[in-house]
């Protein structure tokens, strides 16, 4: 199957203002979909807290995967004991759940509706040629994404070219990757490496 490679910068994400901070909405799906509506299936976003106490916005239909790309966050769920959250620490939670956090941080969300999808969020330094994307890992996945934290990174694959990414940019790999077609990331500052957020998300047809 050919892959379609969508290449975003950091200036064409769409940005809005939250109560805690600002979200930056790196992709969502299907396309022609909005947040507010909720009629979404999938979305990937970026936002700030800006807060030293947040509460979270319900999203009753949706499951949630919170990381932290920098910063530290304690998040509460329905009272329970606190998660601690350090820079990529990550947290699966149900959007319905009260859900409040202590810290200022910038963070990465993929929210997923109910029954209708799955997916997960992986974080890599990479400090070499890595293969990026595993075929096993997630089984069913037709969506890759992969977001450059601190860049520059290079991404290549066998069938659909070359790309660098600068800090904050992000790639989207929609199909299925063939069985000899890699695709591999490569740090454009091989004195430091580049930290990458990675998320493979699968749609129940």
């Amino acid at each position: 199957m050919s892959l379609k490679v969508t290449i975003i910068r950091s200036d064409q994400y769409k940005e809005s203002k939250w109560s805690g901070g600002i979200t930056k909405e790196l992709a969502i799906y299907p396309e022609n979909t909005l947040y507010a509506k909720r009629d979404f299936i999938w979305r990937l976003s970026s936002a700030t807290v800006e807060l030293e106490h947040s509460v979270f916005t319900k999203l009753e239909d949706y499951e949630r995967i919170l990381m932290i790309l920098s910063g530290e966050l304690i998040v509460r769920h329905n009272g329970e004991p606190p998660v601690h959250l350090k820079q990529f620490g990550q947290d699966f939670f149900d959007g319905a759940w009260d859900t409040e956090s202590f810290g200022k941080v910038l963070d990465f969300n993929l929210m997923i509706r109910k029954g209708y999808g799955k997916g997960r969020v992986v974080h890599q330094l990479i400090e070499d040629s890595v293969v990026l994307f595993e075929r096993g890992n997630m089984p069913g996945a037709t969506t890759r994404f992969a977001l450059a934290v601190d860049g520059p990174l290079i991404i290549e694959t066998e069938t659909a070219g070359r790309y660098h990414l600068d800090p904050f940019d992000s790639l989207i790999i929609e199909g299925t990757p063939g069985k000899d077609d890699s695709i591999l990331a490569t740090t454009a500052a091989p004195n430091r490496g580049a930290n990458v957020v990675i998320a493979e998300i699968a749609v129940f047809q």
